[in-house]
C-alpha cells in the first residue's frame, strides 16, 4: 500500500512541475519607450504572464506584417482571458508602478545627486516585486577596449512603507543583460 500511494505521490509531482506556465509574448512596435517605462512594464509583466519584446521601429518594415499578426494572435489570447480591456488594465498598473518608481529614484537622486553625477549615462533599475522592499542598482557605462561596458556601480535595498534607503553593495560589477530598446547590451 506504501508503495502504491508513494508511486501515485511521484507521478503527481512529476505531472505537476513537468506543465508549462502560459506565457505570451507581446511585440513592441514603434518608437521606444523611455528607460522609466520600460523598467515598470518589467515590473508589471510576470504578473499578467506576458512578455513585452521590442521588435523594432515603425520605419523599419521588413518582417512586420508578421509581427503584427502575432500581436493579433496574443490579442485575441489575452481578450479571451483578461477581457477586451486588457491592454488598458495592464498600462493602468503600469503608470502606478511608474509613480512608485519616480518616488524611489527622486529618494536615490536627493541623497546620492554627487555620485550620480560621477557616473556616465547614470540609470537607476528598479526591482520592486517584493511587496515590502524594493532593490535598487545604479548603473552607467564605461568606454574600456573601444567598446562601452555597462558596470553596476551600486545597490541599494528600500523599504517601501518607511521609504528606508540601506547600502547593500558599492562594488562596481560588469553587467550581463540588455536592453535593446536604448542599445545598451554586453557580451
Amino acid at each position: 500500500m506504501r508503495y502504491i500511494v508513494f508511486l501515485l505521490f511521484l507521478f503527481y509531482l512529476v505531472c505537476g512541475f513537468s506543465q508549462k506556465k502560459e506565457k505570451y509574448t507581446f511585440y513592441l512596435i514603434g518608437r521606444p519607450n523611455s528607460f522609466e517605462k520600460n523598467n515598470a512594464i518589467k515590473e508589471v509583466q510576470g504578473k499578467w504572464k506576458l512578455l513585452y519584446v521590442s521588435a523594432g521601429s515603425g520605419v523599419y518594415t521588413e518582417g512586420l506584417d508578421s509581427l503584427i499578426q502575432e500581436n493579433a494572435k496574443t490579442d485575441k489570447l489575452l481578450s479571451k482571458r483578461y477581457g477586451n480591456d486588457w491592454h488598458s488594465l495592464l498600462m493602468k498598473e503600469v503608470e502606478e508602478k511608474l509613480i512608485e518608481h519616480t518616488e524611489i529614484r527622486s529618494l536615490i537622486n536627493r541623497k546620492y545627486t554627487v555620485l550620480l553625477a560621477e557616473i556616465k549615462n547614470a540609470q537607476i533599475e528598479i526591482d520592486d516585486r517584493n511587496k515590502r522592499k524594493a532593490i535598487i542598482s545604479i548603473f552607467g557605462v564605461e568606454f574600456i577596449d573601444k567598446q562601452n561596458l555597462y558596470f553596476t556601480y551600486h545597490r541599494f535595498k528600500v523599504k517601501k512603507k518607511k521609504m528606508f534607503l540601506k547600502k547593500v553593495s558599492w562594488d562596481k560589477k560588469l553587467i550581463d543583460f540588455s536592453y535593446p530598446q536604448n542599445d545598451i547590451t554586453n557580451k
